[in-house]
């Protein structure tokens, strides 16, 4: 019988954005037992600055993996590299790149790119930006990844949950259901 080991990745961060200390951002990586995270800050809070600072307190049991979350021409697509190296490729971050400039330059230097949030915000999402389809087209044409899960879903929806809006109506259906009226 083989033995599994699970992986726990976060491959979609922020520190100087949220405002997240850096031993905010370790203590959190420990306690949710990660393997990895990357970070992947916007170019306009400076992603270089961002990784530098998580570098310097990195624990020595969990990678850390350069990245950045670009604006390109079909919204927000995540970059990852193999080294701090990106965040000296200037086409990527002085201005929002094509996703065609995105595409080459991933290429040639050997970086990942991934569709974030696709049906996030309709400002910053290709589905919405560009449409499923070509989305699905583009996806399978260049072997993007797509963002499945982004914790900010979950924040929102836990954060309407707990809301007056959502938890009104269900204490209301629930005295209904339990007084049989």
């Amino acid at each position: 019988m083989a033995f599994e080991k699970t992986i726990s990745v976060d491959l979609h961060s922020h520190t100087l954005e949220k405002r997240i200390s850096e031993k905010a951002y370790w203590r959190f990586a420990k306690a949710m037992q990660l393997n990895a995270i990357a970070i992947t800050e916007h170019p306009p809070f400076n992603p270089k600055k961002a990784f530098e600072r998580v570098q310097a307190l990195q624990p020595k049991n969990i990678a850390l993996i350069p990245g950045s979350e670009l604006n390109t021409s079909i919204g927000h697509v995540l970059c990852y590299a193999p080294d701090p190296e990106l965040y000296e490729v200037h086409e990527l971050f002085d201005k929002p790149p094509l996703i065609e400039v995105a595409l080459q330059i991933a290429k040639k230097e050997g970086f990942l790119l991934s569709v974030a949030h696709p049906w996030g915000f309709s400002h910053d999402s290709a589905a919405y930006l560009i449409g499923e389809k070509p989305l699905l087209r583009l996806v399978q044409e260049n072997h993007l990844g797509v963002e499945a899960f982004n914790g900010m879903i979950g924040d929102i929806s836990e954060f309407l949950y707990k809301s007056r809006f959502i938890q009104r109506p269900l204490q209301f259906f629930n005295f209904l259901e339990k007084n049989a009226v």
